[in-house]
């Protein structure tokens, strides 16, 4: 998981990705604005929107922060990392 992604979410910024790696199921959680990789122009346009919205940039903020508050913690991720690790270790 991108944790920086998820320090920012919880400190209350919008944080607009390119879903990519880890970031799409955060970002797919929260439904934060994404915008293709290697895409400058598409996040040029995405940010300019954003600053045009001062309302929804609030609300993305805030579905961040909430998301993270609720389905991120140290402890959830803990458990689904030693769940992990016990069907691998499982499998061998």
């Amino acid at each position: 998981m991108p944790m920086v992604m998820m320090e920012a979410m919880c400190a209350g910024c919008a944080v607009p990705n390119t879903g990519s790696g880890g970031a799409i199921e955060l970002s797919d959680r929260a439904g934060t604005p994404l915008f293709p990789k290697d895409h400058p122009f598409a996040l040029s346009r995405l940010l300019s929107a954003l600053e045009q919205d001062r309302q929804g940039v609030a609300e993305i903020a805030l579905r961040g922060q909430q998301t993270v508050l609720r389905e991120f913690t140290i402890d959830q991720m803990m458990e689904k990392t030693c769940e992990v690790f016990t069907r691998v270790a499982g499998q061998g």
